[in-house]
């Protein structure tokens, strides 16, 4: 809450509030703890203008809607006028006469008369005033404490034992661990300061009907978690009994307020001081799935039911409602479109446009340039099944015998002609023959029947073959490919054959035997020779092979590393390796591409990163800054690259960042003896790109 003076209470008889406050010293921090144990229920009732009838005193009401006078209960009926001399004392006449007793009689009270006091001004009186007039019978104030049986004060004598308050104005200082113990007995104010996520344990239960803080900062980092004690815990607006919600930034104070009945714990836990603070509404009372929430004035609130799908919210006379959406964005149509409020129409489309430029159109139709469509005529548009072409325009003179059908041709039909040239069933063309399968992805087949044999170069193929390819010239070639297409086949089958252009050394024919592809004896199918280290390849020269273990190894494959054949730029080796600030760099083998990336980051318009990012080379462009684990291996197999700079004064910047103050160092190494070393990022160094396969 924004107020500083006022607070919420409950308003139930017998409801119990718990406010609990933290003091710093100049400021007091006030929780006030209702609805424990369970989501709090938000629900407003104006009991001026809400209740329809009489309130029944079950409901906290009287029961009647006119009352004079005094009135009296009659258990759950409803309350009713008191009477005098019956329900209650009317009132009384008083009179003085006589003495002794005061008398009642009826409505009549009598008090006797009091025997004036005459008034003494105490500076006339003599004497020792005695304790039965109420003095103290002696002069001197000893003397008067001896008489009226007091002990002296300068001595004075105690009974039973002392107990120190536990409510210290000082919180205690819990110390963080696993768990965090708190001793009741020691004080029930303390404070604690997170460095982790941490349990709280109370030592020793608290005293029923006891209350206590609990002042949580967040240490270095923050965003660290706390478990309640394992007692039975009831948290304010929360049906959890073990976690509650803290504060994440590093250095925020939560107040934690508890009060312990004996058997229960009720928590709160205070955030936002000063300030109205925001809330997550889970159990909102009234209102079906869907509604929507608003204020009707100020303390009020109502509940929109939900709308249909397509619908918007807007407001009318300030108060929100659903309606139709409205056409936006569309302030003019041409026809075929028109708009109305809520409504794009589509009305007949042009043919221009497209259409066919008819609302309704039945049977076969057709064009008439660029006007409407219309129903085609029988025997004047188009030839019906049955009819003449005698009055069809343009129709073409047939070759054919237009009156027959297939079981009256004669003779044999050529292959030229669409037939087989043939009554066996055997096919000979006048030129190559090719079968093609029509659509997308469909097969041709060959299908002998019963027990034949498909025969290549010979009409007798062999009985126990289903393809029986002869020729005395030629061989039989199985599909080639490379090792990566081998293994994109998805699902082979066992059984399948391929020949491998590159596995081992010059190819070799492989199969697939149900679990892996082997060579024709049977044996574990070859892997792709690795280039030989030094050797040209994807634009440059090898100089690592990945072991076992490596970032990017993969079993039975080869990978490695290539530098590019030169540093970068051709005319000057001396370039900014790139901004101060630190970019999350790492040293290791597999990171230098990561780094690179990182390193893009920087502002400045030409950088080490930059420029290796923008190199092609024998068409790669996958290039980047070496790390500095990278950048030892290549010094390593230097000899195998060649054209690097190893005068002394001259070296070679990594992608990997020194860690410096404020990461302005940069590993770098001199390949005129090896060494490794950091420096500020804007001293100038080769460069020399790589590139992983």
């Amino acid at each position: 809450s924004t107020s500083t003076s006022t607070v919420a209470l409950s308003t139930v008889a017998n409801s119990k509030d718990i406010l609990n406050f933290y003091f710093d010293g100049t400021s007091c921090y006030w929780n006030i703890g209702q609805g424990y144990g369970a989501a709090a229920t938000t629900g407003t009732t104006n009991l001026a203008t809400s209740v329809n009838g009489t309130l029944a005193v079950a409901n906290g009401g009287t029961g009647a809607n006119s009352l004079t006078g005094l009135v009296k209960g009659n258990g759950s009926s409803a309350l009713t006028a008191a009477v005098a001399g019956i329900d209650y004392q009317a009132p009384l006449t008083l009179t003085t006469t006589g003495t002794g007793a005061a008398t009642l009689s009826g409505t009549t009270l009598n008090i006797p008369t009091v025997t004036a006091v005459t008034s003494t001004d105490a500076s006339t009186l003599t004497g020792t005033v005695v304790i039965a007039k109420g003095g103290t019978g002696a002069t001197t104030a000893t003397a008067a404490l001896t008489n009226l049986g007091a002990a002296p004060i300068a001595s004075p004598t105690f009974t039973g034992s002392v107990t120190a308050p536990i409510y210290a104005s000082t919180p205690q200082t819990l110390t963080f661990g696993s768990p965090i113990s708190w001793n009741p007995a020691n004080g029930l104010n303390a404070k604690v300061t997170l460095t982790g996520n941490g349990t709280l344990s109370f030592s020793a239960a608290p005293a029923s009907g006891s209350y206590g803080t609990l002042v949580v900062t967040q240490g270095t980092g923050g965003n660290f978690t706390l478990t309640l004690p394992s007692t039975d815990n009831k948290v304010l607006g929360s049906t959890s009994g073990t976690t509650i919600a803290l504060s994440t930034a590093a250095g925020s104070i939560d107040i934690l307020n508890f009060y312990y009945d004996g058997s229960k714990c009720y928590w709160n836990v205070g955030q936002g001081y000063g300030s109205a603070s925001s809330f997550t509404a889970t159990n909102i009372a009234g209102g079906a799935a869907g509604s929507i929430p608003y204020q009707t004035a100020a303390g009020a609130t109502s509940l929109l039911a939900k709308g249909t799908d397509g619908q918007i919210l807007t407001l009318a006379s300030g108060v929100p409602s659903w309606s139709a959406a409205p056409v936006t964005g569309v302030s003019t149509a041409t026809s075929p479109l028109s708009i109305s409020a809520t409504t794009i129409s589509l009305g007949t489309v042009p043919v221009a446009n497209g259409g066919t430029g008819a609302a309704t159109l039945t049977g076969l139709v057709k064009g008439n340039g660029t006007n409407a469509m219309t129903a085609a005529f029988a025997g004047t548009d188009y030839l019906e099944p049955n009819g003449s072409a005698a009055s069809l325009t343009n129709f073409p003179t047939l070759n054919q015998n237009t009156t027959g059908n297939a079981a009256n041709v004669t003779g044999i039909v050529a292959v030229v002609n669409g037939g087989t040239g043939t009554t066996t069933g055997s096919i000979t063309g006048t030129t190559a023959l090719s079968f093609a399968a029509g659509g997308s992805n469909q097969n041709v087949s060959i299908l002998p029947s019963g027990t034949g044999s498909v025969g290549i170069g010979t009409n007798s193929p062999n009985s126990s073959a289903i393809l029986d390819a002869s020729s005395t010239t030629k061989g039989f070639l199985p599909p080639r490919m490379t090792y990566a297409q081998k293994m994109a086949i998805a699902s082979p089958p066992q059984g399948l054959m391929i020949y491998c252009t590159n596995c081992g050394t010059n190819g070799e024919p492989e199969y697939y035997n149900g679990v892996a592809w082997v060579n024709m004896a049977g044996g574990t199918a070859a892997s792709v020779p690795p280039p030989p280290l030094g050797s040209t390849y994807e634009g440059g020269k090898v100089f690592y092979i990945f072991q076992p273990g490596d970032p990017g190894y993969v079993a039975g494959e080869t990978h490695g590393l290539i530098a590019a054949p030169s540093d970068i730029p051709s005319n000057t080796y001396r370039i900014l390796v790139g901004c101060y600030g630190n970019y999350g760099t790492s040293t290791a083998l597999g990171t230098g591409a990561a780094n690179t990336t990182k390193l893009l980051a920087c502002s400045d318009a030409v950088n080490a990163a930059k420029l290796v990012d923008a190199l092609t080379v024998g068409g790669y462009s996958d290039w980047y800054l070496p790390s500095k684990d990278e950048l030892n291996i290549l010094y390593l197999n230097r000899n195998l690259v060649g054209n690097f700079i190893d005068w002394p004064g001259y070296s070679y910047w990594s992608s990997s960042e020194f860690y410096l103050a404020f990461a302005s160092h940069a590993w770098f190494q001199r390949f005129s003896d090896g060494s490794q070393d950091g420096e500020g990022k804007n001293y100038q160094k080769e460069i020399r790109a790589i590139r992983s396969f």
